[in-house]
């Protein structure tokens, strides 16, 4: 005896996903160096020489803003602090001359990135 197929199970047909947004031109990167977005959707750095998804790069630069925040609740450092409380980009050039250690520097470059960071769905 040979089973009925049941009703309602029909193959559906594919459905497309929504075509996504394809970011911003290019993306500040956590260490200070510029990421451009190429026609492939994915962004390259200035000597082309490094690829990252847009993705990858966000999560860069939010494990940078994670590591300031470790760092800031170790040591109770009066820049560090004035770091991760700027909030725009001309306070931390206020902050830079204040810098005295290479890990300060680049928890500056780390917050510039996080600022500049254009919202998810932006082009």
């Amino acid at each position: 005896m040979t089973r009925r197929p049941v009703k309602g199970l029909a193959p559906r047909l594919a459905v497309e996903p929504a075509p996504r947004p394809p970011g911003p031109t290019e993306i500040l990167g956590p260490d200070g160096r510029v990421w451009l977005r190429h026609a492939d959707g994915l962004y390259y750095d200035e000597e082309q020489t490094e690829v990252f998804s847009q993705g990858a790069l966000r999560d860069l630069i939010a494990r940078a803003a994670e590591r300031l925040a470790i760092a800031n609740a170790r040591t109770p450092d009066p820049v560090l602090n004035a770091i991760v409380t700027a909030r725009t980009v001309d306070e931390l050039r206020d902050i830079w001359p204040r810098t005295t250690t290479r890990e300060q520097r680049a928890a500056i470059l780390g917050r510039r990135a996080a600022l500049e960071l254009p919202p998810k769905g932006d082009r």
